[in-house]
């Protein structure tokens, strides 16, 4: 059974971090092949990080599909006589 002082020391122990600097000599692989490559950010991302072009499309591809659709169920109403 665990004490509470004995709970103290465990989560010190757990949630202990032991951060070393890295100095300008130093790099990381993430930051070398961040500098030398510049990676593009591909289109249906970029489409899908902007909101309002999400929001555009959104209504007017509904908008134009219904449009299309009445115009071709005018064109089959026969015509009387």
């Amino acid at each position: 059974m665990l004490v509470m002082s004995d709970c103290g020391s465990l989560l010190k122990g757990i949630f202990a971090l032991n951060f070393v600097p890295i100095t300008t000599t130093e790099r990381t692989m993430d930051q070398e092949n961040s500098d030398t490559k510049k990676e593009r950010v591909p289109v249906m991302q970029k489409i899908l990080d902007n909101p309002f072009l999400l929001l555009f499309i959104g209504i007017v591809m509904p908008t134009v599909f219904y449009i299309v659709w009445g115009i071709m169920e005018i064109i089959t109403i026969p015509i009387s006589q």
